[in-house]
């Protein structure tokens, strides 16, 4: 049952990123790893909105649950996440 009520806010989620919906997107992908933990993509999900939101910062920490990351591209976001940003 909780997988079932994970992959209904995973696919809430996909309709509201095209809807632009960026926080109702987390919203809903953070519920559908709060119903289950396990679900690997969830976590990819996540730091893709991140990263595309200019949160590398937190995506970094998303994309290790699933070791996502190769090295090169990891590199890449650790030098960009420590980068001051211009307020």
């Amino acid at each position: 049952m909780t997988q079932t009520i994970a992959s209904c806010y995973s696919k809430i989620g996909d309709i509201l990123s095209e809807e632009e919906d960026y926080n109702g997107v987390l919203a809903n992908y953070n519920a559908a790893l709060t119903c289950n933990e396990e679900l690997k993509e969830m976590y990819n999900k996540i730091g893709d909105m991140l990263f595309n939101l200019g949160r590398e910062d937190l995506a970094i920490i998303f994309y290790r649950k699933n070791n996502k990351l190769d090295s090169i591209l990891y590199d890449s976001l650790i030098n960009k996440a420590e980068k001051p940003t211009k307020i």
